[in-house]
């Protein structure tokens, strides 16, 4: 019986904390020197469970607009698009998106951005229109749910593109699904089943 209680708590331990995953923003101030981003734009590059597609990490500050590295972001580092083409985060399981900076580097552009699901459908969007360059944006979505991808891109709407820089993301887990808790509990009771044939 202890040995049956212990294995309930122990999995009811393991689920609550996978289906309770707090938030947690990815900041990019670990990068430091080091840029494990490539300028390949079409080949994705591995970052904290994420892939980034078009991505390259800039420090800041700098005199230097046209080095891309914005006092306009957080911290010391961001990720900037390396190409005109914004920059596209893919993730193998669903997660929520809850806010993120961003700055580019033309005035009176719109900076686009949406959100994808697991079957590649555009689910969420949204733009700042005008923005002006080099001004840090706060953009709170207020939890984009159970999205596999992430756009975001610069525009002037007549086929003028700018680079874009983008920090801060604040992720939220998606949380387990209520499949994987009956799951749990029917090993759980399987357990216990077998114990009682063992004694009998």
């Amino acid at each position: 019986m202890k040995r049956l209680t212990f294995l309930f708590v122990l999995t009811v331990s393991f689920f609550t904390g996978l289906g309770f995953a707090s938030a947690y923003t990815i900041d990019f101030e670990d990068l430091g020197t080091s840029d494990p981003f490539n300028s390949n734009v079409t080949d994705p590059d591995l970052y904290q469970g994420f892939s980034f597609y078009g991505a390259s990490s800039y420090a800041k500050p700098s005199t230097d607009d046209n080095t891309y590295r914005w006092d306009g972001t957080n911290g010391s580092y961001s990720i900037a698009a390396n190409t005109f083409g914004g920059i596209t985060i893919k993730s193998a399981t669903a997660f929520d998106l809850e806010s993120f900076y961003v700055t580019n580097d033309a005035t009176g552009y719109t900076i686009y951005y949406s959100g994808y699901n697991e079957n590649g459908q555009e689910i969420y969007n949204g733009s700042i229109e005008n923005a002006n360059g080099y001004q840090q944006y706060f953009v709170d979505l207020a939890s984009w749910g159970d999205i596999y991808e992430f756009r975001i891109s610069t525009s002037s709407g007549g086929g003028n593109l700018a680079h874009v820089c983008l920090d801060d993301l604040t992720i939220n887990p998606v949380p387990i699904p209520g499949a994987v808790w009956l799951l749990g509990s029917g090993l759980i009771g399987l357990v216990g089943i077998r114990r009682r044939f063992n004694k009998s």
